[in-house]
């Protein structure tokens, strides 16, 4: 008889008890809260890594932008490749400034100062007296034309001369190439 009592006992355990309509419904509200807080914290990771993916972007285009230089430029020779030129040009320089940001995550009622580089056109010309080679689009160039281009400092390029020899000038390119670490 005893262990057909306990035999009975087990078998109830296993059947949960009837609750309360009121306890039915704090069991949904709890869940629903605990549904909706999930989905806010996976709402508000989104928008953190989207943040993180947009300030390294534009941290990528501050650092192209810093040595870019603004010219205008006067052709003296289409070659392959790209043309021999010379110019007066305006670099844009890294000036520092303080901005207001918004915080993040449990933060984000405040407003943090936070100092940064911003790529500026300087008001100096920045002479490129020697004639250099541009690595760029050729179509529809001719020797004499004028253009305005931005371009980045890339080395040295070598070519022959009209009397035949080898020449080496400094070289710049209009696609960015990220410099070696």
């Amino acid at each position: 008889m005893k262990t057909l009592i306990l035999s009975f006992v087990a078998v109830l355990s296993a059947f949960p008890l009837y609750a309360t309509p009121a306890e039915d419904a704090a069991a949904q509200e709890k869940e629903l809260m605990l549904l909706r807080a999930k989905k806010r914290v996976e709402q508000l990771a989104a928008q953190d890594k989207l943040a993180n993916e947009a300030a390294k972007k534009a941290a990528a285009e501050e650092r192209k932008l810093a040595g870019a230089i603004v010219a205008r430029i006067t052709v003296v020779q289409v070659l392959d490749g790209g043309i021999l030129a010379n110019s007066t040009a305006k670099r844009v320089a890294q000036v520092k400034e303080v901005v207001e940001v918004d915080g993040k995550g449990l933060d984000s009622h405040k407003k943090f100062k936070q100092v940064r580089d911003v790529p500026v056109l300087t008001d100096a010309d920045y002479r490129l007296k020697e004639i250099f080679f541009l690595r760029c689009d050729t179509k529809g160039l001719t020797d004499g034309a004028e253009i305005v281009r931005r371009f980045w400092e890339t080395g040295t390029h070598r070519y022959p001369s009209v009397n035949g020899s080898m020449r080496t000038v400094r070289a710049f390119s209009t696609t960015y190439v990220p410099p070696e670490p």
